[in-house]
């Protein structure tokens, strides 16, 4: 049961890297709009580049859910659990207005850092 728990939400963050992967890609003046900052040539370029690593993230993510183990399912979801919780604080401080877009991106990583804690959360039970 952990292991299906957590390869589902590997599987799920890794989906929504990969599209937010690609909307950094392809248009990264979106985002900086809905975020509500400054937009520059510097900025753009920044975003692409996070979007390439989200892209490598979304991929590796992909193959960590098809071939760990029991034991490799857990590390990495506590990590993106520990990940998830930082990306909320950081996001907390970010420059910018308190738009509605910064508050759905808060509520997402907090979601996405209480559905890896409860997805472990039975870790000692199913050993």
């Amino acid at each position: 049961m952990l292991e299906y728990r957590v390869i589902l939400l590997l599987r799920s963050t890794a989906g929504l890297l990969a599209l937010a992967a690609l909307a950094l890609l392809l248009r990264p003046s979106v985002p900086i709009a809905l975020l509500d900052l400054t937009s520059s040539r510097e900025l753009e370029w920044s975003f692409r580049l996070v979007g390439i690593g989200n892209l490598g993230m979304a991929a590796l993510l992909t193959l960590a859910a098809a071939f760990l183990g029991e034991r490799g399912l857990r590390q990495a979801g506590a990590i993106l659990l520990l990940i998830s919780a930082a990306t909320f604080v950081l996001t907390l401080f970010a420059p910018g207005g308190w738009g509605l877009w910064h508050l759905l991106l808060l509520i997402f990583e907090v979601a996405l850092a209480a559905a890896y804690f409860f997805a472990l959360k039975g870790r000692r039970r199913n050993r």
